[in-house]
C-alpha cells in the first residue's frame, strides 16, 4: 500500500480521465485484482476528495429526508410500496438504501437517454441498480441493456446479488472488462462512485440525474448541479439536517 501512495504523482495525470483509462491499467494492472478497489480508497483519498470511509455513513442520516421527500413528490405507483421500506429501521441499511435509490428515481425524473428512447421511471429504477440471482445473470443482463443503448456499452453498472429487496447480498460492479464483488450494498455503492470519481468513467444516461445526486451531493465533489429537480431535492435534505453535521 505504501508502494501505491509512492507512485501515485506519475499516476495522478491518468486519473480521472476515461480516455486514459486503458493506458492506466496497462501500467498499474494492480486494479483490476480481486481487492483493487483498495487501491482506489488510496487515490480517493490523494486526490482531496477527503477520508475514503466518512461517506458511507452520510446514508443513515440522509433515508429520512429522502423518504419524506419522495412522499411529497413523487408521482410513481411505486412510492407507495417503496416508502414503507425506507423508514423502516427494522430493514438493513443495504434493503431501506436501494429502496431510497428507487424511490429517487420518481423525483428525478429520467432524462433522454438515446435518439428515440425516453426511459420511464420503472427503466431507470432498474438501471441504477440489477438485483440478480446469480453472477451469470450480470453479464446476461448487460447484453440485454447494450443492444437497447448500444452508446452506453462500458458504462459503470451496479448489480445486487439477491432475489429481492429483503434478501441481498454481494454487489458486483462492471466497469469496460473488469468488475469487483463487494461484500454489501453501502460498499459497492461506494466503491462504484469511486470508480466513477477516481478512474473517470461515466455512469449511464438513464439514471444519470441519480448519479449527479449521489456524487455531488452525498460525495460532496461538485457544487455545480445542472438539473433543476436535483437542486430542489437538495435544498429539500438541507433544511432538514441544518443542525446535523454531514
Amino acid at each position: 500500500m505504501s508502494h501505491w501512495e509512492i507512485t501515485f504523482p506519475d499516476r495522478k495525470v491518468m486519473l480521472r480521465d476515461k480516455r486514459k483509462f486503458t493506458k492506466l491499467l496497462d501500467k498499474y494492472p494492480q486494479i483490476q485484482d480481486e481487492f483493487g478497489y483498495q487501491l482506489l480508497d488510496i487515490d480517493y483519498q490523494l486526490l482531496g476528495f477527503g477520508n475514503p470511509s466518512e461517506k458511507q455513513k452520510k446514508w443513515a442520516l440522509l433515508l429520512d429526508p429522502i423518504a419524506e421527500y419522495v412522499a411529497k413528490n413523487g408521482k410513481d405507483l411505486s412510492v407507495k410500496e417503496l416508502l414503507p421500506i425506507i423508514t423502516n429501521t427494522e430493514n438493513s441499511l443495504d434493503t431501506r438504501l436501494l429502496a431510497a435509490l428507487r424511490g429517487l428515481s420518481a423525483v428525478l425524473i429520467p432524462v433522454k437517454a438515446a435518439n428515440g428512447f425516453k426511459p420511464t421511471i420503472a427503466t431507470a429504477q432498474s438501471d441504477t441498480f440489477c438485483i440478480v440471482k446469480s453472477k451469470e445473470e450480470v453479464f446476461e443482463n448487460l447484453k440485454k441493456t447494450n443492444s437497447v443503448l448500444q452508446n452506453e456499452t462500458g458504462v459503470l453498472k451496479l448489480f445486487i446479488l439477491g432475489e429481492n429487496l429483503f434478501a441481498v447480498g454481494e454487489c458486483v460492479i462492471v466497469f469496460g472488462d473488469n468488475h469487483y464483488v463487494l461484500p454489501n450494498v453501502v460498499r459497492g455503492l461506494d466503491v462504484f462512485v469511486k470508480i466513477a470519481l477516481v478512474l473517470g468513467l461515466p455512469t449511464s444516461k438513464v439514471s444519470k440525474l441519480i448519479w449527479e445526486f449521489v456524487l455531488k451531493f452525498i460525495y460532496n465533489t461538485d457544487k455545480t448541479i445542472n438539473y433543476v429537480s436535483v437542486k430542489k431535492l437538495i435544498k429539500f435534505i438541507e433544511s432538514c439536517t441544518s443542525n446535523v453535521a454531514l
